[in-house]
C-alpha cells in the first residue's frame, strides 16, 4: 500500500541539498515536496532571527529563567516582547529571509 508523508520541522544537516537528498533517499516517492529543513544559519528554529528582533525598535528584551512547559532546565532565555502601548498591527521586522531561503532551496 502506497502512503504519503508530510514533512515538518528540521533535519540536522549542514545544507538544504543534503537534507532534501537524505529525505528523498529514505522516503522515496511518498513525498511530492521536501522542505529545506532549516539548515545552516536557520538550524535552531526561530533563534536565527535574533538580529531582526534586536534591531526592531518596537520590541524590548526580557531575560527569563522560568520553567517552560516541555523543558526540564532553567536556563536563561531571551524573550522579546512588544513594547507597552505599541500597536502590534504596526510591528515591522523588515526582511526576515524566509522567502530568500525558500527561493534558494527551491532551485535545489
Amino acid at each position: 500500500m502506497k502512503r504519503n508523508a508530510h514533512l515538518v520541522g528540521s533535519l540536522c544537516m549542514p545544507n538544504a541539498e543534503m537534507a532534501m537528498t537524505t529525505a528523498a533517499d529514505f522516503l522515496g516517492n511518498c513525498c511530492t515536496r521536501t522542505p529545506d529543513s532549516e539548515t545552516g544559519e536557520q538550524d535552531y528554529w526561530i533563534r536565527w532571527q535574533k538580529t531582526a528582533f534586536e534591531n526592531c525598535r518596537d520590541l524590548e528584551l526580557e531575560i527569563s529563567n522560568q520553567n517552560i512547559p516541555g523543558y526540564e532546565d532553567t536556563i536563561k532565555r531571551p524573550i522579546y516582547k512588544i513594547k507597552e502601548g505599541f500597536d502590534h498591527t504596526l510591528l515591522n521586522f523588515g526582511n526576515l529571509g524566509y522567502a530568500d531561503e525558500a527561493i534558494k532551496s527551491f532551485k535545489i
